[in-house]
């Protein structure tokens, strides 16, 4: 058959094309049948022979591109798969695999506005697809706007996305997956996003020293500032995780910074409770101060998602996880120096002078993971560096409110501190274009993968993660 289809060709070539394809059209069909079994049976070779012969005798079929298209797909050859799609589009722009495959093609290779168009229409009613897919092609139209510079074309689509989104969920079956992804997309407020500083007051700072004495911050900056502190690292955690990991980040920090530096440590939900949780503490270190609030868990009515598949957790671990944020604007405005704002199951291996000199350039840094397609990943919330300008102020300051209306929510993403760093990130390109933000070397300044036992790294800040055996640190120095 295939002899024959090459002979249909060369007839081609001698005369007029309609006519040779209606005389031979019983044999054109039954080639074609025998190419649907050769592709079938897996038949690589014949499959490819007759794809190249029915590119020359019907180059824009659509039967033969969707064909082609499939074998490409087969292969996991999808830059081919591609090159199909793209023709197969014009002939049929309702053709779902079509779509899929260009939507796919277009994430690969950085065409945002394209891939959005794709996906939304995956997700309208149009493409015909079940719950579950439409939700998903409408969570990666977001996360693909957000990863990208917000322009106003993109902030439409971005709200066409989030909306069709709730409306999905509202008349849908209840899909899990869904439901999943609805709770981190309500956590997307573009409102926020439009609203300038209103420049409220922040609440005052009050730190306590090792031996329980409470002074407002101003009274600790005058005597900073004449001790010629450089900088400051802060940790949030509530009393069990403070005890766990408070004394292993402050002695790491004041033993290998390198510069003239402080400690603020804060308890969240110490209450009153704070000097007696200091005392516990056992850090015996005048430059090792301490910070608390009033934090009460059981206020708390909303539940945290982390999967799809898990019931939501009941403890405040969004909360948690945000407290730190709420440090960073009081603590800039009343010290004026640099600010590393980590987890405080972190300790830090090697000094920071070089790293505060070379981040002279930018207002603040964050820690990116490159690559990442998922919004609320893109940014690793462990470690941050803020420079006492006004655009890290800026910054903070939206962060603080973002939280504070995210945390009141019945469901609340697990990553909800890290949707709301690329958000303030957003923020500020819109407010302050001007603003400066660098990015931390993740090959030698933090680790963004987790590690069960301590290893030698070449990492600056070591990140411990949940779980990690503390018992495995090398300790010659007591930081046990």
């Amino acid at each position: 058959m295939i002899d024959a289809l090459r002979e249909v060709l060369i007839e081609v070539g001698r005369s007029p094309r309609d006519e040779v394809l209606q005389r031979n059209g019983a044999l054109i069909d039954s080639a074609f049948q025998d190419w649907l079994a050769a592709v079938h049976a897996g038949r690589r070779e014949e499959s490819e022979t007759y794809l190249k012969l029915f590119l020359d005798l019907l180059p824009a079929s659509p039967n033969v591109l969707s064909v082609g298209m499939a074998m490409a797909c087969t292969g996991e050859d999808l830059d081919r798969a591609a090159f199909f799609a793209q023709r197969l589009l014009p002939l049929g722009p309702d053709n779902v695999p079509v779509r899929i495959v260009l939507a796919d093609h277009c994430r690969r290779t950085g065409d945002v506005d394209a891939e959005v168009e794709h996906r939304l229409f995956l997700a309208s009613p149009k493409g015909g697809l079940d719950e579950r897919e439409r939700s998903r092609h409408l969570y990666e139209a977001a996360n693909v706007i957000l990863s990208h510079p917000l322009t106003p074309a993109r902030e439409a689509r971005l709200a066409e996305s989030l909306d069709a989104h709730e409306h999905l969920c509202a008349e849908g079956g209840g899909d899990a997956w869904a439901a999943f992804h609805q709770a981190m997309m309500a956590t997307i407020d573009l409102d926020s996003l439009a609203r300038p500083d209103d420049g409220t007051a922040l609440d005052p700072v009050r730190l306590c020293g090792a031996d329980g004495t409470v002074w407002p911050a101003e009274s600790w900056a005058r005597e900073w500032a004449a001790e010629g502190v450089e900088a400051l690292f802060c940790v949030a955690a509530d009393p069990i995780y403070c005890r766990r990991y408070a004394g292993l980040f402050a002695r790491s920090v004041l033993r290998h910074a390198g510069v003239e530096c402080r400690v603020v440590v804060h308890v969240i939900g110490a209450g009153a409770d704070l000097p007696d949780i200091v005392g516990s503490l056992a850090i015996d270190d005048p430059r090792v101060v301490y910070s608390g609030d009033d934090f009460d868990p059981a206020q708390v009515s909303g539940r945290v998602v982390d999967s799809p598949t898990r019931a939501p957790i009941d403890k405040p671990i969004g909360h948690y996880q945000s407290a730190r944020f709420g440090l960073v604007a009081p603590l800039l405005d009343v010290f004026g120096v640099p600010l590393f704002l980590t987890d405080i199951d972190c300790i830090l291996q090697r000094g920071v002078g070089d790293l505060l000199d070379s981040a002279r350039t930018w207002d603040l840094m964050l820690n990116e993971n490159g690559g990442v397609t998922q919004f609320g990943a893109q940014l690793t919330a462990n470690l941050l560096l803020f420079q006492p300008t006004p655009a890290s102020h800026l910054f903070a300051r939206f962060l603080r409110r973002y939280l504070a209306t995210a945390l009141q929510r019945p469901l609340i993403p697990k990553w909800v501190d890290q949707i709301g760093l690329g958000l303030a990130r957003h923020y500020l390109r819109r407010h302050m274009p001007s603003a400066r933000i660098g990015t931390f070397d993740v090959a030698s300044d933090i680790n963004n993968v987790v590690y069960p036992a301590y290893v030698p790294t070449p990492y600056r800040f070591l990140s411990l993660y949940q779980g990690f055996d503390l018992a495995s640190l090398p300790d010659p120095e007591g930081l046990r």
